[in-house]
């Protein structure tokens, strides 16, 4: 069972994806570094992810979390495709910022997903035409249907070439940068830019200083 600090933190992460299922790829703090930290570590969690971004209703959460605890074994497998969808779309958006193509499996885990969600989605009307909806029987994979279909309509724009990752060290957050030439380097630049300027700033007067030094004798 989650834990409000759990769930508070899930509420209080940034969203810098830009994008719905760049968010979701998101949920892993400080992914390149040490201290790599799971941000869905339980599927009430998930659902209040899903909940903040939209993907399910305040008239839908109670039923939700409910389900955590009347269907604790189907809510927990669904965890565990969601958590394996993202790492999949992880690996998949890292080689198309690095300008590189993705690996078979991934994309092929990536067309499971969106084949299941289809499978269990309908085609409702709406105020732009025509959208899907998942309202029907087994709820608890709902996050990874929307996320899957959300990826795939990402990898099919020509949105695609401005995903880029987060150059900051250890960060490794994907974004979606719509600035004008295409240039944006951070997730965000008051937190990954900043602390990347203040490194910057440290070595160079590192290096100023130690370029003043008086050198001794070299023999």
């Amino acid at each position: 069972m989650a834990t409000q600090e759990e769930i508070a933190v899930i509420h209080e992460t940034s969203l810098h994806g830009g994008h719905l299922a760049l968010d979701f790829v998101n949920t892993v703090d400080w992914r390149l570094g040490p201290e790599r930290r799971d941000l869905l570590p339980d599927y009430e969690v998930l659902v209040h992810w899903g909940h903040r971004l939209g993907v399910i209703t305040d008239q839908e959460l109670p039923r939700f979390l409910g389900d955590a605890e009347s269907h604790p074994r189907k809510c927990g497998q669904a965890l565990e495709e969601a958590l394996d969808l993202r790492e999949a779309l992880y690996r998949i958006f890292a080689a198309a910022a690095d300008g590189g193509m993705p690996r078979p499996r991934d994309l092929r885990a990536l067309k499971a997903a969106f084949a299941d969600a289809v499978a269990h989605a309908s085609l409702v009307a709406s105020e732009d035409g025509f959208t899907w909806s998942w309202s029907g029987s087994e709820p608890w994979h709902r996050v990874r249907w929307v996320v899957a279909s959300a990826a795939v309509d990402l990898l099919s724009t020509g949105e695609l070439v401005r995903v880029k990752q987060c150059r900051d060290e250890g960060c490794g957050w994907v974004f979606l940068d719509i600035s004008k030439n295409v240039s944006r380097r951070w997730c965000s630049m008051q937190g990954c830019g900043a602390r990347a300027k203040m490194r910057r700033q440290y070595r160079r007067k590192k290096a100023q200083g130690e370029s003043l030094a008086p050198r001794g004798p070299s023999c």
